[in-house]
């Protein structure tokens, strides 16, 4: 994807899907979503 022209994207918003609802990616990993993840699910990473 580009502006138009040619080139890619350099800013763009990330986001996690969670119960169906767009989450910004750093606020997600700064308020402790990721820990969070890894509690509920048992994984390491």
């Amino acid at each position: 994807y580009s502006n138009g022209d040619g080139e890619p994207y350099h800013n763009v918003s990330r986001f996690v899907l969670l119960d169906g609802k767009n989450i910004s990616w750093e606020n997600w990993m700064e308020n402790g979503g990721y820990e969070l993840y890894k509690d509920e699910t048992g994984n390491e990473y």
